[in-house]
């Protein structure tokens, strides 16, 4: 279960870096580690069916689908699950130490071998319109100059400026992009003197050259988010007023339909407070059951949009934890008063109903 929600990061480092070594090279690990324990069981056991059983399980284990002998072998017997568990865990710390990534998303098992097999690049060499380069390095994808904010994923690859105008045929520099290190001197200063050297370089005419600082861009992207934050949260209390109305109107209702249940409930000596909290927790499972369906909802229709438009989605866990906890407060809040309501009804005239 941990490993399939952890699948929507898997998804961003493959859309964004190629692969990922979250969840492939741990399930790869875990799924042999099940398959060869419960082959185990096979050859030592003397029972036949559970011979059969394990047999057929623990091939299709080894092959990436391990529920069958999940279900069926580790986890009845105790051994088997011991050793899958030490096998697993051996196998994932050899994973890891080893730099092993899924290139693409299958069942890890034997048979999905090719898709964790790569090939380092660096050293590698690559032919562009007959000259040969060879790879020195690959970027780490965290890339923040303007044409990547700009434009989106792009895949670039790096070459001596004199080759590359003699690929595209140009013989002028029309951009320059300056990077900065940690330990430069401030943004301002850097800018005044790139200033001053293309003033001279362009004899001071008017309109040679155009400098954008990156610090300017930031700044109003940030004022941006920052109003796109402020309509988004507005959005969001409303649909919270408008949602925890309808979840009290339903508990309301819910209350008034079971009037009977209530009062034979409280005759035969159940008290207020236990009313109240099984409302109570109706109301909260109704309201957590919704910000999942608009959590899953949301997710799918972000990697969607990202797959469409090509774009790395990235997930705040931390937004969906404080979306998930404001759907429990919403139903603890608009869940109190149907719940004090049910608590507080008189046995007797709910049993008038009857």
């Amino acid at each position: 279960g941990t490993a399939w929600a952890m699948t929507p990061i898997a998804t961003v480092q493959i859309s964004s870096l190629g692969y990922e070594i979250v969840n492939g090279p741990g399930m790869l690990a875990s799924n042999i580690a099940q398959g060869g324990a419960t082959l185990a069981v096979a050859l030592k056991t003397k029972n036949q069916q559970l011979k059969q059983l394990a047999s057929s399980s623990g091939f299709t284990a080894v092959m990436g689908i391990t529920e069958p002998c999940l279900y069926g072998v580790i986890l009845p017997l105790k051994k088997p699950l011991i050793a899958s568990m030490i096998g697993g865990g051996v196998g994932g710390i050899y994973a890891g130490i080893s730099g092993l990534v899924r290139y693409a998303f299958v069942s890890p098992g034997l048979a999905a071998l090719p898709a964790f097999i790569g090939e380092n690049p660096i050293g590698q060499t690559i032919t562009l319109k007959g000259i040969r380069y060879v790879i020195v390095g690959v970027a780490d994808g965290s890339d923040n100059s303007v044409m990547t904010l700009m434009g989106g994923n792009t895949t670039d690859i790096y070459v001596p400026y004199k080759n590359l105008m003699d690929l595209s045929g140009q013989n002028r520099i029309y951009a320059l992009e300056i990077y900065m290190s940690e330990n430069a001197k401030s943004t301002k200063y850097i800018s005044d003197a790139v200033k001053q050297y293309l003033n001279t370089a362009f004899n001071n005419k008017e309109d040679s050259y155009s400098l954008i600082v990156m610090d300017s861009l930031l700044d109003m992207m940030k004022s941006m988010q920052s109003m796109l934050t402020t309509a988004l949260t507005a959005i969001a209390s409303i649909a919270l007023l408008v949602g925890g109305i309808g979840i009290m109107n339903m508990m309301l209702v819910s209350v008034t339909e079971r009037t009977v249940e209530i009062g034979l409930r409280k005759a035969l000596g159940a008290e207020p407070r236990l009313i109240q909290i099984q409302f109570l927790t109706e109301a909260i499972m109704l309201s957590l059951l919704g910000g999942i369906i608009g959590l899953m909802v949301g997710l799918g229709i972000s990697f969607l949009c990202g797959v469409v438009m090509n774009i790395a989605i990235h997930i705040s866990w931390g937004a969906i934890a404080l979306g998930v906890g404001f759907s429990g407060a919403v139903g603890i809040i608009f869940g109190f008063t149907p719940a004090k309501k049910a608590s507080e009804l008189n046995p007797i005239d709910a049993l008038r109903s009857v």
